[in-house]
């Protein structure tokens, strides 16, 4: 890397080479390009997917693929980018390489643990792939019941198990980021501006595993009896137990990326407006907050029928109460946006588009709070707009943009800034006409998952396809200049965003490096 040259350690890049090297190596940045690759490749795929699925919905017939088949590809879209892109992504890859060296360590507390996670998740996707060669299951990303029981030709155990090993690959990454924390002097060691990012990472990293044992409680609920998951008998309460259970896991485990999303957009902010995040501990519970209210706001999205009147309007006041903290930090994003300059980066820009998709999902998740609304919205094209512009639109700009800010110190390339400038425009584009015309929609009372619709919403639908393959684009170029730039892109200075983060004051040698030299340059970069 260019930033590590003269007398700094060897680059971790060039430490040592071969296949090997990487398969077997124990430095967490390293792995963390190994998450990279992987979960790269499982999120474009499931992109591919939904593109499949909005060229269906170009005709109201859906002529293009069979109803069951349509069911199987909409199955593997959402396993794909739930389990395989929006949980792991933020934190198994950016959390992964910066979370040490923002702590000033050498390796994560775990580095064997780190690489076991990778296996696993890798595993998972292997498992889901073989899955959909050999037919795939038409159950819904949930996976359940009675879907998983009734459905022909679908075999759920195989998906289950693929989805399972992912969420401990997540699971081991968040004991590995609170082992590291709490090893290296925890949260006020090096300032407070890597302390907001830090302790996202942190709190993201609590919510997931604190969450992880209810999803292996209900995939044991899932594959306990052969009659559960093949038969043509289904035992109501456990197929309560296991919607219960699983849901239990989702809502906080989502909410984690998003987190860690408030985290990285703050440090990029911080960087491009010349503003020092002078209130850390206000971003911080403010993140606190969205843990804690959107852990305990799932009555009115997943049960509105199931609950009792007062457990419900508590569970509505939680859900009304997201939009508090999510609100403050948007206004501090704001306050920080009027007191500086501005330099109109890539990463700079991709934070802003996170910043807008973020507000517009956030108020317009406001309605499913309401017991009432969210009663005729549930399982509506409404409540899928919502979480593809709220969590998913989230966490991939979050994902896009920290990439971005980064990548110098992850390659020590540089990528063309003004592509990566248009593309961002491009994703914003993309992602309002693809769910904009989906809030229509659900408010008309289109059903999610539907093959064939009324010929009236043709209109919306074809509109909402356009926007998907717009996205599509966006989402795949920076793929490709990205790719392109870690081999042959211009070298990257040690510092060139000027930022004042430990982590581009420090090398990237290999892990673990010569103590000598490590401490070295934390004495010089105090």
């Amino acid at each position: 890397m260019a930033s590590d040259s003269g007398s700094s350690p060897e680059s971790y890049l060039s430490f040592r080479h071969g296949a090997w090297s990487w398969l077997f190596t124990s430095d967490h940045k390293r792995i963390a390009i190994l998450y990279l690759i992987t979960i790269s490749v499982c999120f474009l795929f499931a992109v591919a997917n939904a593109l499949v699925l909005r060229v269906e919905a170009l005709s109201p017939e859906g002529t293009l693929l069979q109803p069951e088949t349509f069911g199987r590809i909409f199955t593997l879209h959402g396993l794909f980018a739930v389990f395989f892109f929006l949980l792991p992504a933020l934190s198994s890859v950016l959390g992964n390489f910066l979370v040490p060296i923002a702590l000033g360590a050498r390796n994560l507390a775990f580095p064997r643990a780190n690489l076991l996670g990778w296996y696993l998740f890798t595993a998972g996707g292997l498992l889901l792939t073989w899955s959909a060669i050999h037919g795939g299951v038409d159950t819904g990303w949930s996976l359940a019941t009675p879907a998983s029981a009734l459905s022909s030709k679908s075999e759920v155990a195989e998906p289950a198990l693929g989805a399972l090993l992912s969420v401990l690959s997540s699971a081991l990454m968040g004991v590995n980021i609170l082992a590291t924390v709490h090893r290296n002097g925890g949260f006020s060691a090096h300032g407070a501006r890597l302390r907001v990012f830090v302790t996202t990472q942190y709190t993201g990293a609590m919510m997931t595993v604190l969450a992880t044992p209810f999803f292996v409680s209900a995939i044991l609920v899932l594959l306990r009896s052969p009659t559960l998951v093949r038969g043509p008998h289904i035992d109501p309460s456990e197929a309560l137990l296991y919607r219960k259970l699983f849901w239990m896991y989702v809502l906080p485990a989502l909410h984690a990326p998003l987190v860690c999303a408030v985290g990285i957009i703050t440090e990029i902010l911080t960087t491009f407006t010349g503003n020092v995040t002078r209130r850390p501990r206000f971003v911080i519970s403010c993140v606190l907050a969205i843990a804690v209210f959107g852990t305990l706001s799932s009555g009115p999205h997943l049960f509105p029928r199931d609950l009792s009147p007062y457990l419900l309007t508590v569970s509505s006041l939680f859900a009304l109460l997201v939009a508090v903290p999510c609100v403050a930090i948007v206004m501090h994003w704001l306050a920080m946006l009027y007191r500086g300059p501005v330099r109109w980066t890539s990463p700079m820009i991709y934070s802003l588009v996170f910043a807008a998709l973020f507000t517009i999902g956030g108020v317009s998740g406001m309605p499913l709070a309401l017991p009432p609304l969210s009663v005729q919205l549930h399982s509506t094209s409404y409540e899928t707009a919502y979480f593809h512009l709220f969590i998913a639109g989230g966490v991939i700009t979050a994902f896009i943009a920290g990439l971005h800010f980064w990548w110098p110190k992850i390659t020590g390339r540089h990528y063309p800034e003004a592509i990566a400038k248009f593309v961002a425009v491009v994703i914003l584009i993309g992602f309002n006409l693809t769910f904009l015309p989906r809030y229509f929609l659900g408010y008309f009372g289109e059903p999610t998952r539907l093959h064939s619709y009324p010929a009236e919403f043709q209109a919306l639908e074809v509109l909402s396809s356009a926007g998907t393959t717009i996205l599509f684009a966006g989402l795949a170029i920076p793929a490709l200049y990205l790719t392109w730039s870690f081999f042959w892109g211009r070298s990257a200075e040690a510092n060139p965003w000027n930022s004042e983060g430990l982590e581009w004051r420090l090398p990237s040698p290999p892990s673990p490096a010569p103590l000598a030299t490590w401490e070295s340059a934390l004495d010089t970069n105090a």
